[in-house]
């Protein structure tokens, strides 16, 4: 609204759009949810003569200088004091981790001008409002990456033993239901449980008591059932409380490098494909999920077949893990100690001397 009537060829400029990037001139549409008493302006604002349009003008270095720029329609007569709304579409700033949020600057902020006059600031701070799972989301031109922190450990690397493999993630986004939103696990190879329903241990009452298990691409699929609260504490980044589940999988009876694995979550926002490396799991190497540890090379054979003669038993083999390990560290793989059973045949009753 403005103090005094604006007539036909009045420039209207909305400038500091910082965070908001577009290549081409905007078309402008009536607000969303119009407040009673308010009247749409879209249809009577131009762009060099194309009608409901904006002239864009796309600034440089921080996008301080990043201009809307409208023309009142000849013709057109908007009255003192009186609301006057529309609404235009950009596309939001790019960023990547370890940026998880863009804030618009608070002073000065998006300033709207008439002709030549000063510019006026325009209120576009609200801190409270959850819009699609950000707080202050309605914030113009507040930008969030939507992205997990995660952590994840088992419980055994063992061949062939009971897997207890633990979850726990918080999002820079509000997962909200509904709609439904699920978080897929993904690249989980390597244990022998069946596919079909797993359940879940030790989860909250956010998440549904069994998940979708797929053994052969190794997916696990959790459902949430209502929408995880935001941490009241997270000031300068949002993000929820933090969620925990885990769920037993049976671990293969070969030995295999720690797999490829990834997260990400479909919903009303959808998180893209997070590939969880060395610093989402514990400081011990063993609690990478289905890194299960084994021998990966083991051959025996001998020097002479005959009765009564000395024979030469030579032995090869190779594990997947390092077991260099001072006995404080806290792992059943600390001081090993390797047995070969099976020897049957030979009279021997004294110690057998190793060679290289």
């Amino acid at each position: 609204s403005c103090d005094t009537a604006i007539t036909g060829g009045h420039v209207i400029k909305i400038t500091n759009l910082v965070n908001a990037v577009a290549s081409t001139s905007r078309l402008l549409f009536p607000f969303p949810n119009l407040t009673a008493g308010d009247i749409d302006i879209s249809s009577s604002l131009t762009c060099q003569g194309t009608p409901s349009a904006g002239c864009w003008s796309q600034g440089t270095n921080s996008g301080s200088d990043t201009t809307l720029t409208m023309t009142v329609q000849t013709g057109s007569n908007l009255l003192p004091s009186q609301v006057y709304s529309f609404a235009f579409q950009i596309l939001n700033a790019q960023m990547q981790y370890p940026t998880l949020i863009l804030n618009p600057p608070i002073s000065p902020g998006p300033e709207i001008q008439l002709d030549s006059n000063a510019l006026v600031s325009m209120d576009s701070q609200f801190g409270d409002t959850i819009v699609r799972g950000v707080q202050g989301g309605n914030t113009a031109l507040k930008v969030v990456l939507p992205y997990f922190i995660v952590s994840i450990a088992q419980s055994s690397g063992l061949l062939s033993s009971s897997n207890t493999i633990t979850v726990t993630f918080t999002s820079t986004i509000q997962m909200t239901v509904p709609p439904s939103t699920n978080v897929t696990l993904s690249g989980l190879v390597g244990a022998t449980t069946p596919s079909g329903a797993l359940a879940l241990s030790n989860f909250p009452s956010y998440l549904a008591s069994t998940a979708s298990w797929n053994m052969t691409t190794g997916t696990l699929i959790v459902n949430l059932l209502q929408t995880v609260p935001l941490d009241p504490s997270a000031t300068s980044v949002p993000r929820t409380l933090p969620v925990s589940f885990s769920f037993t999988v049976q671990n293969g009876a070969e030995p295999q490098s720690p797999p490829s694995i990834s997260i990400q979550a479909l919903g009303e926002v959808s998180f893209p494909v997070l590939g969880l490396t060395s610093w989402n799991y514990p400081s011990n190497p063993l609690n990478y999920p289905l890194y299960i540890i084994g021998f990966t090379t083991r051959t025996i054979s001998q020097s002479n077949p005959s009765v009564l003669v000395t024979n030469t038993l030579s032995v090869t083999f190779a594990v997947n893990y390092d077991f260099y390990m001072t006995a404080t560290q806290a792992n059943p793989y600390s001081s090993p100690s390797i047995t070969i059973s099976g020897l049957t045949g030979s009279p021997s009753l004294v110690p057998a001397f190793l060679t290289d």
